[in-house]
Order: structure tokens, then sequence, then C-alpha cells
């Protein structure tokens, strides 16, 4: 992973993170490397994610593929990347991989959207890479602002701390009735222009 770079992990229901420690590779800080992959849960009745599934709900997000092996398919938008790891046709992970720059702050938000609509379906669970436990789609930008890359970032430039998920909801509420207040969806702004005409 790169300096600038935050993942996290989407792992279908039925699977789970383990680590494993690669001796021979080393951090800077000089401890072993450590590798997250997934496996089967062996008491997990759960249905296998399809990748063509996989594929087309990034494609609706506006994800364009870029290279498709036989394990693996990558996809890309912008700043973000889709790893999708495969076993026999089926998804066994999504690494999501968020490219930072100055104007991350601001595309969060959307960062936060992206995660939960992929996690709509239910077959897919967001892990702390750090933890490696399940969390809810809406502590994605806890997850998001604890990881090193984006605190280094955050330091470097002065980021303000970002709202909690409640508080963009919230946001996201206040506006859609600042427009529906402005805006109103009952044809009566459109009744009054027409006598506006009719009068003149």
């Amino acid at each position: 992973m790169g300096w600038n770079e935050v993942r996290v992990s989407l792992v279908p229901v039925g699977r789970k993170i383990v680590t494993e420690l690669d001796l021979a590779a080393r951090t800077t800080a000089g401890d072993p490397v450590a590798i997250l992959h997934t496996i089967p849960e062996t008491d997990s009745a759960a249905q296998s994610l399809d990748q063509g599934a996989m594929q087309r709900r990034l494609e609706q997000e506006g994800f364009d593929v870029s290279q498709h092996g036989e394990s693996f398919l990558r996809m890309k938008k912008g700043e973000i990347e889709a790893f999708i790891g495969l076993e026999h046709g089926v998804v066994s992970e999504v690494i999501v991989t968020f490219t930072l720059n100055r104007s991350s702050p601001s595309r969060a938000p959307d960062w936060q959207r992206l995660i939960c609509h992929l996690l709509e379906s239910d077959a897919l669970a967001l892990v702390d890479r750090t933890t490696q436990q399940r969390v809810g789609g809406d502590e994605f930008l806890q997850v998001l602002t604890d990881n090193l890359a984006w605190r280094q970032f955050a330091k470097a430039h002065g980021w303000p701390e970002m709202p909690s998920a409640q508080e963009l909801v919230r946001e996201n509420r206040m506006n859609s009735q600042d427009r529906a207040d402005a805006f109103p969806g009952d044809g009566a702004l459109g009744r009054a222009g027409t006598r506006d005409v009719a009068s003149s």
C-alpha cells in the first residue's frame, strides 16, 4: 500500500479475514509484513457472491475494468480502485483503495455513500483492516480517518476533523428539506406561474 492510500476490505458473508506474517518482508519499523486475506467460514451456509453481480454494481457507480485476471478483477473510478478477489468465479473479497490528495476531505462523503451502496445487498460486510473486526457502513468515516495515511495527510495539510456519519445524514436531510421548500414538488410553483401568464 502506498504512503498516500487508504484501503478498506469488504468481505462476503460466509468468509472471514485472517492474517499471515511474511517473515521475509519488513515494514519501515522493522516488523514483519502482515498479509490479510479471506477464507471460508466452516459453519456458514451463506450464498456465494457472484462476480458478475459485483461488477455490475461497481459499473453502476461509474467504475471501469482496468485489469482482469483468472483470480482477480480491478476496476477504477478516479482516485478509487476496487480489487475483486475471485475463487472459482465467486467473490472472495473486495479491497477498495482510496488515493489521498488535498481534496480528499470533500470527497469523503461520496466515498461513504459508495461503501454504503456496496453493502446494501447484505452480501458484503465492511471490515476494519487494523482490527479485523466487522463494522457497519456508518463507521466507514471512522475507519478512514483512523488510518495512518489519512492522519499524516490531515496533519500536513491542516484538515478539519471529519463529521460523524450521523452528522452527515442530518446535514443531507436538512439540505433535502431546503430544496423541497425552495422548489415544491406539488406543482404550486408551476400553477402560480400559469396564473401570472393568464392574468397578464
